[in-house]
């Protein structure tokens, strides 16, 4: 039961994640933007990306709840 509510909420937000950031646009979007890099620089220029997006990423997943107990925002006041 557990793993079933864990695996709904993984599809739930991996569902979302496509939804709202569209990874195959931003992938045309990357190619158009360093088209005049060479190989070398799109590869740290993608690392370089996926770190900070990482980043963002795991500071708001353990500090996200607190800061948004902080200002008085409840998770029903999002949704």
């Amino acid at each position: 039961m557990l793993l079933a509510m864990r695996l709904d909420t993984f599809l739930l937000a991996l569902s979302t994640f496509f939804a709202t950031i569209g990874p195959a646009d931003l992938v045309l979007v990357f190619a158009a933007l360093t088209e005049k890099m060479t190989t070398p620089e799109r590869r740290i220029m993608a690392l370089r990306g996926t770190l900070i997006a990482t980043g963002i990423l795991l500071f708001f997943a353990l500090f996200g709840e607190p800061l948004l107990k902080l200002f008085g925002i409840t998770i029903p006041a999002l949704r």
